[in-house]
C-alpha cells in the first residue's frame, strides 16, 4: 500500500492535479487525525515502548542508594522522567523514514499529523510515568504524604517533557543533527520545566505551605500550551520540506 501511494503521489507531482489532491485532503482534519493517529503510531509502537528501561533504572538507583531520604527521592524520580522522555518519546520522529513521511503528506495536513504525534507522546509518557512512580514505590518505599497529588503532578510533568522532546525530535529530524541539536536545543527548555516539577512536588511530602505553588502550576501550564502553539505555527514549515 505505501509502495502504491509514493508512486501515485510521484505521478501527480508532475501536474497540477497533484496540488489539487493535497488541498482536497488536507481539508479533512477531524478523520485524518484520527487515521494518522492509528496508521503513524502502530508500525512503531514495539520499537520504542520498553519499560525495562524504568525497571533498570529504578533497580540500579535502590542498589546504589537502599531507602532514600524525600528530597533525594524527588530528585531522582524526576531525573528518571527525563531519561525514560529521551529513551522513549524523544524519537518520534528520528525513526520515521523518508518513504513513511512522503505517504504522510499526501494523506494528511501538517496540523493534524503533529497533533497526532503529540497525542501519542503524551499517553505513552504519562504510562511511563505512572509505571515508573509504581516502581519507586515498591523499590524505593515513599516519602509521600499526598499521593493523589503526586499521581497528577507525575501525569503532568510526563505530558510537558512529551511535547518538549516530540516538537524537539520533529526539528531534529529535519536538520539531520539528531543527537547534538536535541541536546543543545532541549536543555535551556527541560531544566526550567524539571525545577518547577520538583518544587511542585515538594507540596507532596510534607504539610508545610509552599509559597507560589498556585504560580508555578500555572507557569508550567502555560510552557505546555506555548510550545504546543508554537508546534502548530512552526511545524508546516518544516513539513514542506
Amino acid at each position: 500500500l505505501r509502495t502504491i501511494c509514493e508512486y501515485a503521489t510521484e505521478i501527480f507531482s508532475h501536474g497540477s492535479g497533484g496540488m489539487t489532491l493535497k488541498r482536497t485532503i488536507a481539508g479533512f482534519t477531524l478523520p485524518v487525525l484520527i487515521k494518522v493517529s492509528t496508521i503513524a503510531v502502530r508500525p512503531i509502537v514495539p520499537r520504542k515502548v520498553d519499560p525495562a528501561r524504568s525497571v533498570i533504572s529504578v533497580f540500579v538507583i535502590n542498589l546504589m542508594n537502599g531507602q532514600a531520604e524525600a528530597s533525594m527521592w524527588n530528585v531522582l524520580f524526576w531525573i528518571t522522567q527525563l531519561f525514560v522522555a529521551i529513551n522513549s518519546v524523544a524519537k518520534s520522529f528520528l525513526q520515521e523514514s523518508e518513504e513513511r513521511f512522503r505517504y504522510y503528506y499526501t494523506i494528511s495536513s501538517p496540523q493534524a499529523f503533529i497533533i497526532a504525534k503529540l497525542i501519542y507522546s503524551v499517553a505513552l509518557q504519562c504510562i511511563m510515568s505512572l509505571l515508573t512512580l509504581l516502581l519507586f514505590h515498591l523499590l524505593l518505599g515513599s516519602p509521600l504524604a499526598n499521593n493523589l497529588l503526586f499521581t497528577a503532578l507525575a501525569a503532568l510533568g510526563g505530558t510537558s517533557l512529551s511535547i518538549v522532546f516530540t516538537f524537539l525530535s520533529a526539528i531534529a529530524a529535519k536538520a539531520q543533527q539528531n543527537a547534538s541539536l536535541m541536546a543543545i536545543l532541549g536543555f535551556p527548555i527541560v531544566a526550567p520545566i524539571l525545577l518547577i516539577l520538583s518544587r511542585l512536588a515538594l507540596k507532596t511530602m510534607n504539610t508545610v505551605v509552599v509559597n507560589g505553588w498556585w504560580g508555578l502550576f500555572m507557569i508550567l501550564i502555560l510552557l505546555n500550551i506555548l510550545i504546543i502553539g508554537l508546534s502548530l505555527i512552526l511545524f508546516p514549515f518544516l513539513w514542506k520540506e
